[in-house]
């Protein structure tokens, strides 16, 4: 919308993709829309932290990625460091999604699979602001109905596909 496009670059890594899935795509399109300026992010299993650097550059006064895999948050806080986003605008936490709680953020981006997002559907719930926006991605056409009942307390507002892949 008007300016120069972002560029995030990622290094390629076993552990996850390198932001080129459908459901990172879906992700980024929905944070764009949204947008994130000025707002607090959490971005849940968020691998290689494509989507909170992304959130950064879009403006977010804070995005924190949080992940379960040691290995994906050492990549992810190289990747913060190779965009050149200072440190104080994106932070990276180890957590286990279904012990522990999220910090309550504007914007909740929850790009896990299915089965996953249905088990962590509270967790993700009682993360997002008052006003605030939840944006769930990474299952199929096939799961849709049972990740919506899972989110049953919240209104789906828009829904987005690609090869077969949603974003809600």
């Amino acid at each position: 919308a008007g300016g120069p496009p972002l560029v995030v670059t990622i290094e390629p890594s076993m552990g996850f993709g390198t932001g080129h899935h459908e459901s990172t795509r879906l992700c980024l399109a929905a944070l764009q829309r949204i947008p994130p300026a000025g707002r607090s992010v959490v971005d849940v299993g968020t691998g290689s932290g494509v989507l909170a650097i992304a959130a950064a550059q879009l403006g977010a006064a804070h995005a924190l990625g949080v992940d379960d895999d040691r290995d994906a948050l050492d990549s992810a806080v190289a990747n913060v460091a190779l965009n050149a986003v200072p440190g104080e605008r994106v932070g990276m936490r180890q957590a286990n999604l279904l012990a522990e709680a999220l910090p309550v953020c504007d914007v909740v981006l929850g790009n896990l699979t299915g089965a996953l997002l249905r088990r962590a559907a509270a967790t993700l719930i009682t993360a997002i602001a008052p006003g605030g926006w939840l944006v769930v991605s990474g299952f199929t056409e096939d799961e849709r109905l049972a990740v919506e009942h899972a989110f049953a307390p919240l209104a789906v507002t828009s829904a987005e596909s690609e090869h077969g892949w949603l974003a809600l």
